[in-house]
C-alpha cells in the first residue's frame, strides 16, 4: 500500500466547508439557507500529543495543550498565544527508528490542469447558487427541486420497526437511485405515497444492497432555488466587477490558482511518497502508534456523531477492516517519524515567530476571529506539524527531478491501475512465501 501524506490545511478546508464557512471571493454577499433544512453538527477533534514539552512557558497555556498537558476550557477569542518551543513536537530520539536514504534527485511528474471555457462558466453557476433564495412551491416537485419529508422505511419481510427520519431529498441527485427520485417527483406538500424499491449493490445503504425495502413518506414542503439572472444587475449586486467580461476573466484566474496550488500538492505527495519509499524504518514507540490509533478513531466518531461508539464498532460502521486501519495508521506513524528524523539531520526548524505569524496571518482565511481561536479550533499540534511538513516539502520540492504533464485522467487512471495490479502481485508472493516458510 502506498504512503499516504497527510495534509492540514487540506483537512482544515474541508472542514470548513462541512461547517459552511467557505465563500467565494467574488461575491459581496452570502445567502441564507433555508431553516429547515439538514445541517451536520460537527466537533473540531484534537490530534493526540506524543512527546512531552520540556520548554518553559507551556503550562501558561489557555487555549491550546503543549505536548503532555490537558488543553484549556477558556474560550476567549482574544486570548493571547502562550509560548512555544516547536521543536517539541518532533518525534523524541526518531533517528533510533529511521534510517533515511538519499532524497536529492527524486524524480517525479507533476501534473498541470487546464482551465477551460465550461469550467468558467460552472463556477459562475456555482455562485449564482450561492446567492440564490430557497423557496417553497405550490406547483408538483420536479427534477432539481427539494422535498422536505417524514420518511419511514423498513426491509420488506423484516420484523424490526420501520426507521423513521425527518429529511430533504433533491430530485436529480439520485442518493437513492434514479428509481427513488422517480418516486419523489410529482408530489406536494400534504401528500402522502407508500411505495417499494429492490436494490442492486450500488446503494450506498450495506443493509439495504440486494433488499426489497418499504418506504413510507410524508411531504412537508417542495422548494425550488431561485437564482439570479446572469446580467448586470447580478455583477452590480453581489461582485465587484461592471462587465461580464472583467468578471469571468477574475473567475479563470481564480480557476488558474486553484489549479496550480492543486498541481503542487499532488507534486508534493508524490514526492513525500518517493522519500518515504527511500527510507528504513525500524520499528516505532508504541505510543506513537497509539495516539495516532486515537486520534484516527476520533475521526470516524465525529462524523459518525458517536463519541460512545467502540473501536469495533467504528470499524463496523465506515466498512474499514482492522488490517486496513492499521495500515492508515502506520502511514501516519512513518510521516511523523520521517519528518522528524529529517528535520533534525538537516537543522530544519520552525520558530516561535514563524508559528504566531502562520497563526496570525491565516486565521480569518480558516474561518477563525483570532490567532488563538484558530489554535483553539485546530490544535497546535496539528498546526506546528503542518509547519514541520511544509518546510520538509519545500526542501524536497527544490532538490527534486520534475517531469511536467499535461493531466490526463484516462492516462492516470490506468497508471492507478498498473501500480495497484504490481501492489496485488507483490502482497501474494509475499504472502505465499509466508505460507512456504
Amino acid at each position: 500500500m502506498k504512503n499516504t501524506r497527510k495534509y492540514l490545511l487540506l483537512g482544515i478546508s474541508a472542514a470548513v466547508l462541512l461547517t459552511g464557512c467557505g465563500n467565494s471571493s467574488n461575491s459581496k454577499s452570502d445567502s441564507s439557507a433555508k431553516d429547515n433544512s439538514n445541517t451536520a453538527a460537527t466537533d473540531s477533534t484534537e490530534e493526540a500529543v506524543f512527546t512531552e514539552a520540556d520548554g518553559a512557558g507551556d503550562s501558561t497555556l489557555s487555549n491550546a495543550a503543549a505536548p503532555g498537558e490537558e488543553e484549556s476550557t477558556d474560550e476567549s477569542e482574544d486570548a493571547p498565544l502562550a509560548p512555544i518551543t516547536p521543536s517539541d513536537y518532533l518525534v523524541k530520539n526518531a533517528s533510533d527508528y529511521v534510517t533515511l536514504g538519499s532524497y536529492d534527485g527524486l524524480e517525479i511528474i507533476q501534473y498541470t490542469y487546464e482551465v477551460t471555457d465550461d469550467m468558467v462558466q460552472d463556477r459562475i453557476e456555482e455562485e449564482l447558487a450561492n446567492v440564490g433564495e430557497e423557496e417553497s412551491v405550490t406547483t408538483p416537485s420536479a427534477e432539481g427541486d427539494t422535498v422536505y419529508v417524514t420518511l419511514k422505511s423498513s426491509i420488506q419481510g423484516s420484523s424490526e420497526a420501520p426507521d423513521e427520519e425527518e429529511t430533504y431529498f433533491t430530485i436529480g441527485d439520485e442518493e437513492f437511485g434514479p428509481d427513488f427520485d422517480a418516486a419523489l417527483t410529482g408530489l406536494s406538500a400534504g401528500d402522502t405515497k407508500q411505495f417499494s424499491i429492490t436494490f442492486d449493490d450500488t446503494v450506498w445503504n450495506e443493509d439495504w444492497i440486494g433488499q426489497t425495502v418499504d418506504f413510507d413518506i410524508k411531504v412537508s414542503d417542495v422548494t425550488t432555488m431561485k437564482v439570479p439572472a446572469y446580467d448586470d444587475a447580478y455583477l452590480a449586486e453581489y461582485t465587484d466587477y461592471s462587465t461580464k467580461e472583467d468578471y469571468e476573466k477574475s473567475i479563470r484566474e481564480a480557476l488558474e490558482m486553484e489549479n496550480e496550488e492543486m498541481s503542487y500538492s499532488d507534486a508534493i505527495e508524490s514526492l513525500f511518497n518517493a522519500a518515504i519509499d527511500a527510507t528504513t524504518f525500524n520499528g516505532y514507540p508504541d505510543e506513537l502508534y497509539n495516539e495516532e490509533r486515537e486520534q484516527m478513531l476520533s475521526f470516524y466518531r465525529m462524523f459518525a456523531g458517536d463519541e460512545e461508539l467502540s473501536d469495533a464498532e467504528i470499524l463496523e460502521a465506515f466498512g474499514v477492516s482492522e488490517e486496513d486501519i492499521s495500515s492508515e495508521i502506520l502511514a501516519s506513524v512513518n510521516q511523523k517519524l520521517f519528518i522528524s528524523a529529517y528535520c533534525q539531520e538537516n537543522d530544519i526548524n520552525v520558530t516561535e515567530e514563524e508559528y504566531v505569524a502562520f497563526l496570525t496571518e491565516n486565521a480569518s482565511y480558516y474561518g477563525a476571529s483570532s490567532a488563538s481561536q484558530f489554535e483553539e479550533l485546530y490544535t497546535r499540534d496539528s498546526l506546528v506539524w503542518d509547519l514541520y511538513d511544509s518546510k520538509v516539502a519545500d526542501e524536497l520540492y527544490s532538490a527534486a527531478h520534475i517531469t511536467e504533464a499535461a493531466y490526463e485522467e484516462e492516462a492516470l487512471f490506468e497508471e492507478d491501475l498498473e501500480a495497484e495490479t504490481i501492489e496485488e502481485e507483490a502482497s501474494e508472493e509475499d504472502t505465499a512465501a509466508e505460507t512456504e516458510s
